[in-house]
């Protein structure tokens, strides 16, 4: 064992201590297997939720100048793990996997992490990944504002819609807003979208010369847009990155969490939707966190201080941001 690999064994080491510090972990164990002694490099053994659990991980402290680590070393991993009989095995690289390894990695229930602890020297390469922004247009007079008024209204001439108001504000601007908020947490990238919101009675409105009653209200806009992937390191305080998942899981306390090389408005490579997307990015797993990134270009987002309080008028299940019957085409890009 080299003394460089020693030392990240005792980094990887170092930071599985601090998300639990009962749980025994122990470094370079000899075990015996069915085909004689075998080494493991990090040895984890704790209780969850009641249930005793042993967890092997294996350190490869490669120069990511040699390439990222292959499949074979998921099959010696995978190998080891059904031999041992081990709860859980993880593969901990900072130098990246290739595509055949994390498929492999998947399929065999083989975890690959890698160490995020910023400024220790024992961690001597970076976490480098793909990371995938949305980058969106609103299509140039495609926003549409219509009002449900309680009764026929006569606008003077030349009325336009930023002038209808809500406690001295905008009513559009709260309708902008909540288009962006749509956008936020719906991952769609294209596609006329329409939202609807009714009033649970109706609301007294400002406009130029008198006032009027709204039922209701409603934005229709048209997005163009396209998934973008780009190459960024990734660093925390302290931490470990899931290279499947592509998500971070901080060590307890405070933490720093830095995302280097994020570029907006040009750039990057151009793909039809992440990997493993289905109508939406994976859920996160209690404890862990990710970057979902949205490029709105120049687009001007109205202040906070200029957008009225609506949302409490408004019937709650039209406030939901999360839409479930979106077009699977809305999520693809141009």
């Amino acid at each position: 064992m080299s003394k460089l690999g020693t030392q990240f064994e005792l980094a990887v080491s170092d930071v599985v201590r601090e998300y639990d510090p009962t749980a025994n972990v122990r470094r370079g164990e000899w075990v015996i297997g069915p085909d004689g002694r075998r080494e493991l490099d990090v040895l984890v053994e704790g209780t969850v939720d009641g249930v005793f659990r042993r967890t092997h991980i294996e350190c490869k402290d490669y120069n990511p100048a040699r390439g990222p680590i292959g499949i074979a070393i998921v099959d010696g991993l995978e190998s080891k793990h059904r031999d041992l009989q081990f709860d859980v095995s993880l593969l901990c690289s900072n130098a990246g996997f290739t595509i055949d390894a994390i498929r492999k990695a998947k399929r065999s229930r083989i975890g690959l992490i890698g160490v995020l602890r910023k400024s220790d020297p024992r961690i001597r390469y970076r976490v480098v990944d793909e990371i995938y922004i949305r980058r969106i247009d609103f299509v140039a007079n495609s926003g549409e504002y219509k009002f449900d008024f309680s009764h026929p209204v006569k606008f003077p001439a030349g009325t336009d819609s930023k002038e209808i108001l809500f406690a001295g504000l905008p009513v559009e601007n709260w309708l902008t807003n909540r288009a962006l908020l749509f956008v936020s947490a719906n991952q769609v990238v294209k596609g006329v979208h329409r939202l609807k919101y009714r009033f649970k009675f109706p609301i007294q409105m400002a406009v130029r010369g008198g006032s009027v009653f709204a039922n209701g209200c409603q934005v229709k806009f048209e997005l163009k847009g396209s998934w973008i992937g780009r190459r960024i390191e990734i660093n925390a305080s302290s931490g470990l990155y899931d290279w499947i998942r592509r998500t971070v899981r901080l060590g307890p306390g405070n933490n720093t969490l830095e995302y280097k090389g994020v570029k907006f408005g040009s750039g990057g490579i151009p793909i039809e939707y992440p990997p493993n997307f289905s109508n939406g990015l994976p859920p996160l797993q209690e404890g862990e966190t990710t970057t979902s990134i949205l490029d709105l270009g120049g687009l001007k987002v109205p202040d906070r201080w200029d957008i009225p309080d609506l949302d409490r008028f408004v019937i709650y299940e039209d406030l939901t941001l999360i839409c479930s019957d979106l077009s699977p085409d809305a999520y693809r890009s141009n």
